[in-house]
């Protein structure tokens, strides 16, 4: 075993903040592979120092492992983590309002520019929009597709030839859709 996993371990901090120094580029190197809506720099260095403290807590040098591999392993384990973590919030709808830029039919409609609209039309677009929003969180990568597609009246022939696919399968995605937006519409 290293003396400087020895000296970490015994709570030498000076050590810890120099060995960490030496693997910060393993962090930033992640960083840009890895997108974390709300992690600053600051926030990927705290991170990545508690995993590389971690590391060198449970590191054994006799699985013939290095340790650079292994801090790398738990480290991208770790941010893999929170990126599901911040996804699996995404999908419930807690996380976020609704954004009007990332909202297809909310930037297509200039109800800004538009006098005859009031308050109360607005909050019941916004309202509908949300929920439409927390429905498409809920279909699968390939349902939101042929849901937008169908929402754009393609119909079920043109779909399946874009995803070069049967039709029965975009029909049954299409059932599969109705379903779950039943079911969506009985929760609300």
């Amino acid at each position: 075993m290293e003396a400087w996993i020895e000296k970490i371990r015994d709570g030498d901090e000076e050590v810890l903040m120099a060995y960490f120094r030496k693997y910060q580029p393993t962090v930033l190197s992640l960083r840009k592979r890895i997108r974390l809506k709300f992690f600053e720099l600051d926030d990927w260095l705290q991170e990545g120092l508690m995993v590389f403290y971690k590391s060198v807590l449970h590191y054994e040098a006799q699985k013939e492992v290095t340790f650079g591999l292994y801090f790398k392993m738990n480290l991208e384990r770790h941010f893999i983590s929170q990126w599901r973590k911040e996804q699996a919030l995404k999908r419930r709808g807690d996380l976020e309002a609704l954004y009007f830029e990332d909202n297809e039919s909310l930037a297509n409609n200039n109800f800004f520019m538009d006098n005859d609209w009031n308050i109360s039309d607005y909050a019941n677009y916004v309202q509908v929009a949300e929920q439409a929003r927390r429905f498409s969180g809920k279909l699968s990568a390939f349902e939101h597709k042929v849901h937008l597609l169908h929402g754009k009246n393609f119909s079920p022939k043109e779909i399946a030839a874009s995803f070069h696919c049967n039709e029965k399968k975009i029909k049954s995605t299409l059932s599969r859709i109705c379903r779950k937006l039943k079911q969506h519409l009985d929760e609300e």
